[in-house]
Order: structure tokens, then C-alpha cells, then sequence
């Protein structure tokens, strides 16, 4: 049995110390890389979030425009059909 409580029974760390160092060091770098990587892939997801909202206010707001335009176009529409209508000599409705 193992003295050390600190390790399960029967396990023992049989690695040199210094290559647990190494080990360490290692995996810690690697760590910090995929850390680093995932931290700049955020800010580019953030990026693409933003561009995507304005692009989504530019939409409504040309939404807007277009029904704006919309009613402008129907009411010269019928402007235009009232002054046909007194051109042909009908009766003003």
C-alpha cells in the first residue's frame, strides 16, 4: 500500500522529475496556443455578430424605404388615374 495519501493505492509516479517538468512546460504551451487560437477565433466571431446586425438594420430600414415608396407610388398612381378621368370628361369621383 501506497504511504503517500495524496496518490491512490498501489499508483505511484515512476516519471523522473524533470521530465514531468518538461511535460508539464509542454502541455502548458499547448494549452496556451489553443487558449490564444480560441480567443482570436472569438473576436472574429464577434466581428461577423456585429456585421451581421447592421446588415440586418440596413435590411429593415430598405424595408422601410420600399414601403415608404410603395404608398408614394399608389397615391401618384391614382392621382394620375383622377386627372386621366377629367382629361376624358368624367365625372370627378
Amino acid at each position: 500500500m501506497n504511504s503517500n495519501p495524496g496518490f491512490g493505492r498501489g499508483f505511484s509516479c515512476r516519471k523522473p522529475v524533470g521530465q514531468n517538468r518538461v511535460l508539464t512546460r509542454a502541455e502548458l504551451h499547448s494549452i496556451r496556443e489553443e487558449r490564444d487560437r480560441l480567443r482570436y477565433e472569438l473576436v472574429d466571431f464577434r466581428a461577423e455578430v456585429v456585421d451581421y446586425r447592421e446588415l440586418q438594420t440596413e435590411v429593415a430600414r430598405a424595408r422601410a424605404r420600399i414601403a415608404t415608396l410603395d404608398r408614394e407610388m399608389a397615391r401618384l398612381g391614382a392621382t394620375l388615374d383622377r386627372a386621366r378621368a377629367r382629361a376624358r370628361g368624367a365625372p370627378h369621383p
